[in-house]
C-alpha cells in the first residue's frame, strides 16, 4: 500500500527545496540558517517555530530523510491552535514582495499538514500562476488533487508537468493516479519508470 501522506509531504518538502533554495537563496545561505536553526532547536526542543525552522532548512538542503522524522512527529507533537499561533507571529509576517514564494510554500505546507487539500491547491494554483515552468507546483498540486479524489485534473495537471519535464516523481504520481481510477496496467507501466524511488513510499 502506498502511504499518500508520506508521499504528499514530501512533494512539499521539495516545493520548500525547489522555490526556497533555487530562486530565493544560495546553498551556503541555508547552510548558515541550519546552524542557526540547529542552535535554536538545542535550546528549546519543543517549540513548534524551532522545528518548523530546522525542518525548513533540512528540507532546502536535500535532507529528506532527516526532514520526514520531523515531519511525522508534527501533528502529534503540536496542536492546530499551535501552528496557527505560530503562523501569526512568524509566517504571516513574512515580506510577500520579496519572499512571496516562500509565503505560499508555508501556507501549502500548513493545509497539507491538516488534510485541507482543497486549500493547499488554491495556494498551489497561486505559485504556478508565478513559477508557471517549474514542475514542482504542479506536481504538489498533483498529488493534492489525487487525495481529494479530483482524478481527471490530476491526470491533466501532471501532463503539463510531463510536457516541461520528464521527471521520475511525476512518473511516481501519475502511477497513482491511474491505480486509483482502476487502470492497473497504466499504473505498473508508469510505475516501472520511477527506478528505486517507489520503494521510499511502500509500507
Amino acid at each position: 500500500m502506498i502511504n499518500y501522506k508520506r508521499l504528499l509531504i514530501s512533494f512539499i518538502i521539495c516545493a520548500i527545496i525547489i522555490f526556497s533554495g533555487t530562486s530565493l537563496a544560495t546553498d551556503s545561505y541555508w547552510e548558515q540558517h541550519y546552524e542557526q536553526a540547529e542552535v535554536k532547536y538545542n535550546e528549546n526542543p519543543d517549540s513548534l517555530a524551532n522545528n518548523y525552522y530546522k525542518t525548513v532548512s533540512m528540507a532546502n538542503l536535500g535532507m529528506i530523510n532527516e526532514t520526514m522524522d520531523i515531519l511525522d512527529q508534527f501533528q502529534d507533537d503540536f496542536s492546530r491552535d499551535e501552528f496557527d499561533e505560530m503562523f501569526n507571529q512568524e509566517v504571516n509576517n513574512i515580506n510577500q514582495k520579496e519572499d512571496k514564494l516562500l509565503y505560499l510554500n508555508y501556507h501549502a505546507f500548513y493545509y497539507v499538514i491538516f488534510d485541507e487539500y482543497d486549500n493547499a491547491i488554491d495556494y498551489f494554483d497561486k505559485i504556478i500562476e508565478i513559477d508557471s515552468d517549474n514542475i514542482w507546483p504542479l506536481n504538489y498540486k498533483s498529488a493534492a488533487l489525487i487525495e481529494s479524489e479530483r482524478f481527471e485534473e490530476a491526470h491533466d495537471s501532471l501532463n503539463k508537468s510531463l510536457d516541461i519535464e520528464n521527471n521520475q516523481y511525476t512518473r511516481l504520481l501519475l502511477g497513482v493516479n491511474y491505480y486509483e481510477q482502476g487502470h492497473k496496467l497504466r499504473a505498473i507501466n508508469e510505475l516501472r519508470k520511477t527506478g528505486s524511488l517507489l520503494s521510499d513510499f511502500i509500507f
